[in-house]
């Protein structure tokens, strides 16, 4: 797209919603890895065999990966 003085080429607008994230918790020498995903918009943390709701502040914390998905 050419563009002249005083106009500027518009880029589209991303966005990205967080869907799910990969949480160490431990040290650098051991720890354990857990799941967060969001399902229908509720953050579930899965750990081992087990599945349980959480709250999104608490991923924030120790997120060690975040998954992204562009709208």
């Amino acid at each position: 797209m050419k563009t002249s003085p005083g106009n500027v080429a518009s880029s589209p607008q991303l966005k990205y919603e967080l869907f799910a994230t990969v949480n160490h918790q431990g040290n650098l020498h051991q720890g354990h890895y857990v799941a967060n995903v969001n399902v229908k918009n509720k953050w579930y943390t899965c750990n081992d065999a087990f599945v349980s709701e959480c709250e999104i502040q608490t991923l924030e914390e120790d997120a060690y990966i975040l998954f992204y998905i562009r709208k």
